[in-house]
């Protein structure tokens, strides 16, 4: 009686195996890199990114890139379903950083300003780390949020 040969025993399978492996990886790479370079990470990287918030996407932009300790300038566009601006809806800005050892928590808020289809507004980075930044967007007693992080050299 003749001996089957295991799927493993025959180089010919193995070939099979290490070439669906290569193909494999090199679609995990392609798309890890895609996802790297949109900065597509749970909360947003702040500079000039978009992310969901509710029935809104928001753009975030700032005028330093990386953002610095102090000042910082932030642009905002919010628009609708179809692509349209919002531009009567109440902007917050929060930027907050959970307490460390030693540290208390820190947090700056104001509200953006209308200008010219977006909103403008300026936000104190007191220092460096990872910030938490999130924009409520305020319309028809509905408030939607969207969630970015600002890292601060």
């Amino acid at each position: 009686m003749k001996r089957m040969k295991r799927w493993y025993q025959s180089p010919e399978n193995w070939l099979v195996v290490v070439l669906a492996v290569f193909v494999a990886g090199t679609v995990f790479a392609k798309e890890y890199n895609d996802q790297e370079k949109k900065g597509v990470q749970g909360p947003q990287e702040v500079q000039g990114l978009q992310a969901k918030a509710g029935d809104y996407l928001v753009a975030i932009k700032m005028d330093k890139g990386p953002p610095v300790v102090g000042a910082n300038n932030i642009e905002i566009v919010v628009t609708d379903k179809g692509g349209k601006a919002v531009t009567d809806a109440k902007v917050l800005v929060t930027a907050s950083m959970p307490a460390m050892s030693g540290m208390p928590a820190v947090e700056d808020k104001t509200e953006a300003k209308p200008n010219g289809g977006k909103y403008k507004a300026k936000i104190d980075l007191s220092q460096g780390g990872s910030w938490n930044m999130s924009v409520q967007i305020i319309k028809g007693g509905k408030t939607s949020t969207a969630k970015f992080i600002a890292d601060v050299g």
